[in-house]
């Protein structure tokens, strides 16, 4: 119910907005449940393979804990949610070629560095205002799109991702957080 009813990007103002968002949300009932059931079914799976997985990386755990919290699926939207079995298989990827060449590994991670960085230091701040909060959730999920792209090239990236474009993202959030 809450993935069907989220509140839209812009209210529907007039009749004809709001029946065109209604009958949207009717489209997607259908089969809604058993898609929900079969990919929370597949991240849990995903999620176990992570936390018996033998082959870790530092920071693994933090990692999982980070992008899968308790009851994420009541926080994940489900067009994210669709995602999250792909960042999983990344983390399991990076398990096994850190466990490899732990060098490499750490070379990559120094890449990703700044923009966790700048996204926990984010989300510690007691001033997020609400213009400040689409762009950091937008920033969380291409840091985890970076992360894919840097470790695990080959699962694919949904979005294109780039240093400049989280720098970009970063820059957007400071000016909003000052403002």
């Amino acid at each position: 119910k809450s993935h069907l009813l989220r509140a839209p990007s812009q209210v529907p103002r007039t009749a004809a907005a709001f029946v065109a968002l209604l009958e949207n949300i009717r489209s997607q009932v259908p089969g809604l449940v058993s898609r929900f059931s079969v990919l929370i079914g597949e991240i849990l799976k995903l999620r176990h393979e992570v936390l018996i997985c033998r082959t870790l990386y530092p920071g693994m755990r933090q990692d999982l804990d980070s992008l899968l919290p308790q009851q994420f699926p009541r926080f994940i939207p489900l067009a994210r949610l669709e995602q999250v079995p792909r960042y999983l298989k990344a983390m399991l990827v990076r398990g096994q070629r850190a466990s490899v060449n732990l060098v490499k590994d750490q070379e990559k991670a120094a890449r990703i560095r700044p923009y966790v960085e700048s996204l926990r230091a984010f989300l510690r701040s007691r001033s997020i205002s609400p213009a400040a909060r689409l762009p950091l959730s937008e920033l969380y999920w291409l840091t985890e799109e970076f992360k894919v792209s840097c470790f695990a090239q080959e699962l694919g990236t949904a979005e294109p991702v780039s240093a400049q474009k989280l720098d970009q993202k970063i820059a957007v959030i400071q000016g909003l957080m000052k403002g």
